[in-house]
């Protein structure tokens, strides 16, 4: 296995639970194939091998490799780390001889999940909170001075922040004043007393709920989510800033407003782009030419309605046509279909 440090306590734990765990070595810049072939046998239950490496950049022989495994081992699953070589090199996980692949958002400005900021000056707690909060969609960000706090609420569009009592009063709630003048984000203060005084004191300074001692860990939890889906609530274009790909076909990135067709950047107007985004996040379904200008022109005073919708999708067409894929289908007497299709991966 060729592997970065990431993958070792995985591996670890294999090993204690009695797995034999092989680290093939490279060679002069290459996998060693002499090593896979003497630890290559009917075993083998996965191999798992980066594709390109992530210090030197060396890209590997990992067809070559993955023969010589299922040659040992048919029933042996074949995984490839695509992460480094993804929109960087084509990817055809068939042609490959891998069973798996595995590629990662942040490298195509994804998805970040939903954000936290838990301000807690006791760290066993602010990690407790983060512990229960965290999931594959949820990042906590641990702060435990108001001074790191600030930092981080500086730079991050959070979806909620969990505030301790102790030290929001420790400035005269002068930090939960300044987050909630600043940015629309929803703030729980949590606190270790009851004393209803503090808590108006807290809610005059910008908090949306305060909760007391006593409460319950699933307390505090369910009233976290229910902020957190409030924002995403009220603000719906939350969800939808974030990069579409397909395969190392289509790559749109909203963020930063560029198209990339087979590794080359496409010129598109405000328009074009607008509609392109607006079908590719939609894949599969059909919308009119009235449903797709009210969206991306939203003019409501217009003629040949008709004539414009049509002629920005016979552009992006002619744009895209280079890929030999039809992206954008007409749906006859309907309107228009965008097809989530890649032939690269």
């Amino acid at each position: 296995n060729l592997t970065e440090k990431i993958a070792d306590k995985t591996l670890e734990q294999l090993e204690r639970e009695g797995f034999e765990v092989v680290y093939i070595p490279t060679k002069d810049g290459e996998i060693d194939m002499k090593a896979l072939e003497d630890a290559s046998d009917s075993r083998v239950v996965i191999c798992s091998l980066m594709m390109v490496n992530n210090e030197t950049g060396a890209l590997y022989d990992v067809k070559r490799a993955f023969s010589k495994i299922k040659a040992a081992a048919p029933d042996a699953v074949c995984h490839c780390d695509c992460v480094q070589a993804y929109l960087k090199v084509m990817i055809n996980a068939n042609a490959l001889g891998a069973d798996l692949i595995s590629i990662s958002a942040h490298k195509i400005h994804g998805p970040k999940g939903i954000g936290a900021l838990i301000v807690n000056p006791n760290i066993d707690e602010a990690n407790s909170i983060k512990n229960r909060l965290a999931s594959s969609t949820t990042n906590a960000v641990c702060a435990h001075t108001i001074g790191d706090a600030l930092a981080a609420f500086g730079k991050t569009a959070f979806c909620l922040v969990i505030l301790d009592a102790s030290i929001s009063a420790s400035d005269d709630h002068q930090f939960l004043k300044d987050m909630r003048h600043s940015q629309a984000t929803p703030i729980l203060v949590l606190s270790s007393l009851a004393d209803h005084t503090e808590r108006i004191h807290a809610f005059n300074a910008g908090a949306h709920a305060y909760m007391g001692k006593p409460y319950t860990d699933e307390e505090c939890l369910a009233q976290a989510h229910t902020l957190m889906q409030l924002y995403l609530d009220l603000h719906p274009e939350s969800k939808l800033c974030y990069t579409l790909a397909f395969g190392n076909d289509l790559v749109i990135d909203p963020e930063m407003r560029t198209v990339y067709l087979r590794g080359k950047m496409l010129k598109m107007t405000r328009k074009e782009f607008d509609l392109l985004f607006w079908l590719a996040s939609n894949p599969g379904k059909v919308f009119t030419r009235d449903q797709l200008y009210d969206r991306v022109w939203d003019e409501q005073n217009s003629f040949n309605i008709d004539d414009i919708v049509k002629a920005h999708i016979k552009t992006l067409r002619s744009k895209l046509s280079a890929s030999n894929i039809e992206y954008i289908k007409n749906v006859w007497g309907v309107g228009y279909q965008f097809q989530a299709v890649s032939s690269s991966v």
